[in-house]
Formats: C-alpha cells, sequence, structure tokens
C-alpha cells in the first residue's frame, strides 16, 4: 500500500503542469523597475552635472556668488545685499545677469555638442561668451 501511495504521487507530480510567469509582467518587479535609472541615465545625469559645474565657473565671481545663494542656500535679495554689502537693486541684476548667462551658456552646449567643427566646441563659445560680457561691462 506505501510503494502504490508513493508512486500515485511520483507520477502526479511528474504529469503536473508548471504555471510560470515572467518577472516582467510581475507588479512588483515594475514598480522595481520603474524607479531604478537605467545605466545611460546615470551617465547623461554625471554629464549634465559637469556641464552646468563648467557653465558656473565662468560666470563672475559676484554673479556666480549671488546665484547660488539665491538658488540653492534660497537667501532672499535682502539677505545677499547684507552678506556681499551691496544695494538690493545690484543683487537683483547679478541674479538676472546670471540666469541669463547660464541659459545662453547652457542652451549654446547643446548646440557644440553635436557640432563636427573644429574650434567649436562649447568650452570654447562659453570662453568666448565671457570675453563679451567682460568688454560690454
Amino acid at each position: 500500500m506505501k510503494t502504490i501511495a508513493t508512486n500515485t504521487c511520483s507520477t502526479w507530480y511528474r504529469r503536473r503542469t508548471f504555471q510560470t510567469s515572467s518577472l516582467d509582467t510581475e507588479p512588483i518587479c515594475q514598480i522595481l523597475k520603474d524607479k531604478a535609472p537605467t545605466p545611460l541615465e546615470i551617465v547623461l545625469s554625471g554629464e549634465k552635472q559637469r556641464e552646468l559645474h563648467r557653465a558656473l565657473l565662468l560666470l563672475s565671481a559676484a554673479n556666480r556668488l549671488a546665484l547660488l545663494m539665491h538658488v540653492w542656500e534660497d537667501y532672499s535679495y535682502m539677505e545677499i545685499a547684507a552678506f556681499t554689502e551691496v544695494s538690493v537693486s545690484t543683487v537683483e541684476g547679478r541674479i538676472y545677469r546670471a540666469k541669463r548667462q547660464m541659459q545662453r551658456l547652457l542652451f549654446d552646449e547643446g548646440s557644440a555638442l553635436f557640432s563636427s567643427h573644429p574650434g567649436n566646441s562649447m568650452i570654447d563659445k562659453m570662453k568666448e561668451h565671457r570675453n563679451d560680457e567682460a568688454a560690454d561691462e
């Protein structure tokens, strides 16, 4: 009797159909998959940070300080004016110019990345732009 029960169980185990499912269709895998950055996203994020840092370094020290204090440190114009010992209107102007310069530098960066002309690199354009700004002042 024990042998019959063993053989019956073994036969049932061998003949049963397996229900397989793809991990791609499981909801928990979709949640984990969607939140993790891809290697390409990681590389592009690092590249964006490097380009932002390069553009910030091309700003004048006064404009860079005012912009960083306002945007990243969340200081008010009055607090920045007190810290830098200038008027509030000067701080407003510096932040405005810094934002405008950053927009120009970062916009030009995108077109320069795909340009194959020698001497037309993003860094060259940023330096040229900075020299133009210095000549205007």
